[in-house]
């Protein structure tokens, strides 16, 4: 077993290539450790998800703020990004 990076998917898009697929074995993986770096992995993921969420969110009140200069300003937003 192998543990996928998070977003990451593989598809098979024509019979040919499914046909090509051979089963090459098994093996028993260890629940617990395969367990915990799901867990890991899916923990880190939700934080850089609230970063990115967080990053979101002050940009937008960037924006809303270079609007409102732009309005007092008497000027485009472009102008004020410009300078």
């Amino acid at each position: 077993m192998r543990l996928g990076k998070l977003g990451e998917q593989v598809v098979l898009k024509s019979r040919k290539a499914f046909a090509s697929l051979s089963f090459m074995g098994a093996r028993k993986a260890d629940g617990s450790e395969y367990f915990a770096k799901k867990t890991e992995r899916d923990r880190n993921a939700k934080r850089i998800r609230a970063m990115e969420n967080d990053f979101s969110k002050i940009n937008i009140a960037a924006s809303e703020d270079v609007r409102r200069l732009a309005v007092v300003l008497k000027c485009s937003v472009e102008d004020i990004l410009e300078f």
